[in-house]
């Protein structure tokens, strides 16, 4: 299957303002949400990654 994703998909519950707005940043800034997501999420985890000895 040549598109098959590398990731699976995941479900987040996101206020539509704040969604919207993400949007139409990352559309100004030419990049996109989900990677900004990720990029969060993985700051997220090293900043704690002591709590998961």
């Amino acid at each position: 299957m040549p598109n098959k994703p590398r990731t699976k998909i995941r479900g987040v519950r996101v206020p539509d303002e704040l969604w919207e707005d993400a949007q139409k940043i990352a559309k100004a800034r030419g990049e996109d949400v989900s990677a900004e997501i990720r990029a969060g999420l993985e700051r997220y985890v090293k900043r704690n990654r002591n709590l998961l000895d």
